[in-house]
């Protein structure tokens, strides 16, 4: 029996050592999947602290631009109020020239007959007849005038 005991002996402890060497083997795994757990983890933090600081810039700036981009529109839709208000006076001011046209040309039209009549009454003055009637007033009324002076 003791032959037995050695060889059921032997294969037993052959077992052992290649339990051994599979836990080693697990072992070694385990502490390799550790380190690996580490390094993304700490990958992992270094990622969401650059995704924090560039948040912590970014986020002001978006608002300041959010801002910024409110009074733009304002000013715009205050530009626009105004441009239709502008708009609105120069169509006003646009009938009121009109308006007055139409009103000239009836003045115009009105008075067109009275001009023709003082154009032809002025073609009508003999001037040559005027001036020499002009020359006899003067040459009637000097010879009163140097009288008058005379008395005085």
């Amino acid at each position: 029996m003791e032959n037995t005991n050695q060889n059921n002996a032997a294969p037993v402890g052959a077992s052992q050592n290649m339990d051994q060497d599979v836990l080693k083997q697990i072992l070694v795994y385990q502490k390799k999947e550790a380190r690996n757990s580490k390094i993304l983890s700490i990958a992992a933090i270094c990622v969401a602290t650059a995704l924090l600081i560039s948040l912590a810039i970014v986020v002001p700036k978006v608002f300041r631009f959010i801002g910024q981009l409110e009074e733009t529109v304002i000013e715009v839709d205050n530009l626009l109020v105004d441009v239709k208000s502008i708009t609105k006076d120069v169509n006003g001011l646009a009938d009121n020239v009109n308006s007055l046209v139409d009103n000239t040309n009836n003045m115009v039209t009105d008075n067109m007959g009275a001009i023709t009549e003082i154009v032809q009454s002025l073609n009508e003055i003999d001037f040559d007849t005027l001036n020499k009637a002009i020359t006899d007033l003067s040459d009637v009324v000097e010879p009163l005038g140097n009288m008058v002076r005379y008395f005085r």
